[in-house]
């Protein structure tokens, strides 16, 4: 009877130190992922719902979005891609998004250090594209960005609360 008490006092001891842990309410994340002979990098901060209504709400419908919290999302290739069939050059872009309620828009910009939207400048937009909204089946707490491959291709994934595009 002994050891099970000592096990759980030590796993609650080792669960509050874990949560001391999370200081900020949106900790940065890097996602890399190759695709081919081809590496992407993803920077971002990962926001949570914490009960709060997302989508029409804290992330209004049809206002650009740094697809994140604080800084904006930041991807980098290190060769040459296409997306959705349009060339895109090796570098680092900011990855915004305009989320509607049936699509959002998707926005590479070359202008990477970019704090929020606030100094973002449509003429230098790489890639403009319409992406249709699908509902998750689960709900997902934090902002989560996701590769899965299919033949010769990958296809990213942004997934929040009942979101995914």
């Amino acid at each position: 009877m002994t050891k099970k008490i000592t096990c759980l006092f030590l796993f609650s001891i080792n669960m509050t130190s874990i949560h001391a842990q999370f200081k900020y309410p949106s900790p940065h994340t890097t996602l890399i992922q190759q695709v081919g002979y081809t590496n992407i990098e993803l920077n971002y901060d990962r926001p949570a719902a914490r009960g709060r209504k997302i989508f029409g709400g804290l992330v209004p419908f049809g206002v650009l979005w740094p697809t994140g919290a604080s800084d904006a999302t930041n991807i980098t290739f290190d060769k040459d891609v296409r997306i959705e069939g349009k060339p895109v050059k090796a570098g680092i872009y900011a990855l915004f998004t305009i989320p509607n309620q049936d699509y959002w828009e998707l926005i590479l910009n070359s202008e990477p250090n970019q704090y929020g939207t606030f100094e973002y400048q449509d003429e230098l937009d790489v890639i403009r594209i319409k992406v249709p909204v699908q509902k998750l089946q689960h709900f997902q707490e934090s902002l989560t960005f996701s590769f899965d491959f299919v033949p010769r291709n990958a296809i990213m994934s942004i997934s929040w609360v009942n979101v995914k595009v």
